[in-house]
Parts: structure tokens; C-alpha cells; sequence
């Protein structure tokens, strides 16, 4: 299955709950003055602007997740493709799996109540306060050169004394010869890596720390997880947040001749990018503009030997390196790596995956996870 029907499975999947836009099966149809108000709301968040205006940008959101929802992939060139792609993207967002903004690192409700965000909207009733300590733990991950140039490379969170998670592949961008063995790697002079955990909408003071060591990097394609040493340089660097290795937060699979996944509620922390870039219609369709977003959403496979699983959760480039917490205990489950891919860096691919921290504590990694500790380069 490739990416634009994977989107596709799953805005049908939300919208079964009450029936489709237009021809999809189900129940009674969904409220499509309620659904193009959410995508105004929406919109208007990204890029404010008049509300005809508005309204017209949401009539194409909409008009595009229809001939989306009613094609396959093979039809239409790779622009119109592309084009209902990112109409899709903003309906999953609106309907069942936001990217909830942080202006000053406080947690947002959906802005709109329709089916599919009743859940998130409940659980930030009685979270809010939970979930904004631990994203307060989540940084955008800068390669700043010597001429101040700042490059958005990924996200990571806080763990141990000093120490913060991210992605082998995010870390690979900052050595000098990513031929090498990972044993070998360690950080380029040439550029400085920054960790700002204050990069939210609105806020409040900066909060930034460079990294000075890359501590360990595990070497298995699967396993795409690094750790980084920063430099407090007097400064006091957020929580270390805490970590969970119960599998059975993950979701398993039902009993019979035909299991089925039961999938667990999750959320993601991250810092999205806007993929695309074009005319000022697709323009506002990006809700990534590498600020932190909280992405809730669920756990969907969970393979026996894999090191990954599975999750639904709004990522981009970007997320890479961000951490899935549990939704209620709001510990750490994984951190998310990208697409499920026979890519060996795993950046492209079918479906949202992360390394599961259960499923590594045979490994020097899982060590790591669990103590906050590192010895030496790679070694618990």
C-alpha cells in the first residue's frame, strides 16, 4: 500500500463512524457545514486571512478530499495527487487526529468538537496539565553553521542528568563521514547542534542548550535511535522524562482465526516541517511550521520480533526523533522514526513507525532508556 492509500484508509476509516463526504459507506453522513467550518477554523489559525476568502480555501480543501476519497492512486498526474494528498491531510487533522498547537508551551483543544476529537477533547480535560510538563521535556533539534544559519533537522527529548533521544538518521546529519561505522561517529566542528525547547507558538523565553558529545548510536537499521550530550552552560535544562517498558501499553492482537490489532491510545510531541511548498491554496493546507505540536492518535500494528510499532499519529518532517507517550500515564513509549520502509534509514515509507522501548531491553539501547545513563560512547 503506498502513502496516498494509506491516507486514504485512513480519513475513510474516521469518517465510518458517520458516514463519508460523499459515496464512501456507512451511516448517516457526517455534517459537512460542521466539517468545512472546522477546516475554516483551521485555515485560518495557519495563515489569516478574510473570511471569503476563508470559506473558498476550505471549499477546495474539501472539493479535493472528495475526488481524493472517490479515485485511486494510479489516476490523475502526480500533482493532483499530491494536491488531494495535503486536502486529506487537513480532514484527518480536523476530524480525528489533530496537531494541536502550544502557544506558550500549553496544550490546545481541537478547534473543532466533531466526531473523531470528542476523545482528545475529554482527555485534555482532565491531561492538560500532564501533557504540557512532559512536552516542556521535547526540543526542536537545530545544525546552526557557522554563519547563523539555523537548519531544522529533527526533534528529541530529554532524558537522564543531560542527555537527549533523537533519531540515527537525524545524527547523521552531524558527523563528519556517516560512512563510517556509528562506532566511530561523533559530532562535526564544522556546525554546532541546538536543542530549543522553548520553540513553541508564542514563547515565553528561549530555551536553548548546545550538544556537545554524541554519547551512543545504535547501528541496527531497526533500532534508528541516538543520544546526545548537552551543555547546561549554567542553564537548567528540562525534566528528564520518564520512560515505560510494559508492552501491553502498545496494544496486542485479539484471540481467534482472525486477530485483529487492538490499538492503544498514544500522542506524539514533535516538531513538524511543512512538507510543501506552492500556490497560496496549498500553502495553508501545512499545519507544520516546525513549531511544537501534540499529536494524539493510536498504536495500529505491533509485529512479534519487530523492534517498531505502528502508529496513526500527525507526523511530518520533522517529528523525526519525537517521543510517543502513553496517553494517560504520559511516560515514553517509543520514538518515532518515520514511515515503515524497506529503506534502511526508515524516512519514507507506509506507514507511521517508532522504536518501541519494550522491545529493546535486551539491547545496549534499552539500557541506556532505562538507567539515563551512558558510560562511554554506545555503552550502557
Amino acid at each position: 500500500m503506498g502513502s496516498f492509500d494509506a491516507l486514504l484508509a485512513t480519513t475513510r476509516q474516521l469518517l465510518s463512524a458517520g458516514g463519508a463526504l460523499q459515496s464512501i459507506g456507512g451511516g448517516e453522513q457526517i455534517d459537512r457545514a460542521q466539517l468545512k467550518q472546522g477546516v475554516v477554523l483551521h485555515l485560518a489559525r495557519l495563515h489569516p486571512a478574510d473570511p471569503i476568502s476563508l470559506e473558498a480555501a476550505a471549499q477546495t480543501v474539501l472539493d479535493a478530499a472528495d475526488r481524493g476519497l472517490n479515485c485511486s492512486a494510479t489516476q490523475g498526474d502526480a500533482a493532483a495527487r499530491e494536491f488531494m494528498h495535503d486536502a486529506l491531510e487537513v480532514i484527518v487533522q480536523v476530524i480525528g487526529r489533530p496537531a494541536l498547537r502550544m502557544p506558550l508551551g500549553k496544550v490546545q483543544s481541537p478547534e473543532n468538537a466533531s466526531r473523531g476529537n470528542e476523545l482528545w477533547t475529554a482527555w485534555l480535560g482532565t491531561h492538560r496539565k500532564q501533557v504540557d510538563k512532559a512536552a516542556a521535556s521535547v526540543a526542536k533539534l537545530y545544525r546552526v553553521f557557522a554563519n547563523g544559519r539555523e537548519e531544522h533537522i529533527g526533534t528529541g527529548w530529554r532524558l537522564g542528568a543531560d542527555l537527549i533521544v533523537t533519531n540515527r538518521h537525524v545524527v547523521r546529519l552531524l558527523v563528519p563521514d556517516a560512512a563510517l561505522p556509528v562506532a566511530d561517529w561523533s559530532l562535526d566542528p564544522r556546525w554546532t547542534c541546538v536543542a530549543d525547547f522553548g520553540a513553541t507558538d508564542e514563547p515565553a523565553t528561549p530555551l536553548r542548550f548546545a550538544a556537545n558529545a554524541l554519547q551512543a548510536c545504535a547501528p541496527e537499521p531497526a533500532i534508528d535511535m541516538a543520544v546526545l550530550r548537552l551543555a547546561s552552560n549554567g542553564g537548567t535544562l528540562p525534566n528528564a522524562l520518564a520512560v515505560s517498558d510494559d508492552e501491553t501499553l502498545l496494544g496486542a492482537y485479539s484471540d481467534g482465526p482472525t486477530p485483529t490489532f487492538e490499538g492503544q491510545p498514544v500522542y506524539a510531541v514533535g516538531h513538524p516541517l511543512q512538507r510543501l511548498a506552492g500556490t497560496e491554496v496549498l500553502s495553508v493546507f501545512g499545519d507544520a511550521d516546525g513549531r511544537k505540536r501534540c499529536s494524539p492518535g493510536r498504536t495500529t500494528a505491533l509485529r512479534d520480533g519487530a523492534t517498531n510499532f505502528e502508529h496513526d499519529c500527525s507526523t511530518l518532517r520533522g517529528n523525526s526523533g519525537s517521543p510517543i507517550f502513553d496517553l494517560y500515564t504520559h511516560q515514553v513509549l517509543g520514538t518515532h522514526r518515520g514511515g515503515r520502509s524497506s529503506d534502511p534509514e526508515g524516512i519514507i515509507g507506509d506507514a507511521n513507525a517508532a522504536v518501541a522501548v519494550a522491545r529493546l531491553t535486551a539491547h545496549v539501547m534499552g539500557n541506556i532508556l532505562k538507567n539515563g545513563i551512558v558510560k562511554q560512547h554506545g555503552k550502557a
